[in-house]
């Protein structure tokens, strides 16, 4: 669709814009989203939109998602690189086991080297959601260092958007003290800053 084409061609000349512009095509073009967003991610070779690209992809289809960016790994080093990239975003068992063969046994350092990184933010995010679980479960004094690991480990686009499991909406519920909120908003704030 024309929509869809305007996206891409944004993305390519727009990247200050780049992670709405991404959540934009998941929610318009859900279907083909994924193709879209990989086929930006290649022609781009960005890692700012990698990033975007592969949180926005969390959104979509997750088996599909998954068969697409491990399809991907098999193509041209720049491809496999790209799509390690992108498969560091998705949390997917077979992807995880891709990841793990290609740091375990990949001659080219590069591909090697993405391959771990990717495996190491699927860590971080397993690791936040663990954190998030254990809030739930946590009395009050122990909430208060769970919920500052959480915003130190978790990523920041992840735990301000809505529908993803990394919310923090989840746990920022009207029982807990307005600090809390007060204090995220301010961490996150940072962490934003920082990250530029």
């Amino acid at each position: 669709s024309r929509a869809v084409e305007a996206i891409e061609v944004a993305l390519e000349h727009h990247p200050a814009i780049e992670r709405e512009l991404c959540q934009l095509l998941v929610t318009i073009a859900p279907d083909n989203a994924g193709h879209v967003l990989l086929r930006a991610a290649l022609a781009n070779n960005r890692p700012s939109l990698n990033a975007a690209a592969g949180r926005a992809m969390r959104d979509l289809d997750r088996p599909s998602v998954a068969d697409l960016v491990v399809e991907a790994m098999a193509g041209s080093r720049h491809q496999r690189q790209i799509a390690i990239s992108l498969a560091g975003w998705i949390p997917n068992q077979m992807v995880i086991e891709k990841l793990d063969g290609i740091a375990a046994s990949e001659p080219v350092r590069e591909i090697r080297l993405a391959a771990i990184e990717a495996l190491e933010r699927h860590k971080t995010l397993a690791t936040t959601e663990s954190l998030l679980g254990e809030f739930h479960r946590a009395d009050a004094p122990r909430r208060w260092q769970l919920f500052a690991a959480i915003l130190k480990c978790g990523d920041p686009d992840l735990l301000t958007k809505r529908d993803d499991p990394l919310w923090l909406g989840n746990v920022l519920t009207n029982e807990l003290p307005d600090i809390f909120a007060d204090h995220a908003l301010e961490v996150l704030r940072q962490r934003r800053q920082r990250e530029k």
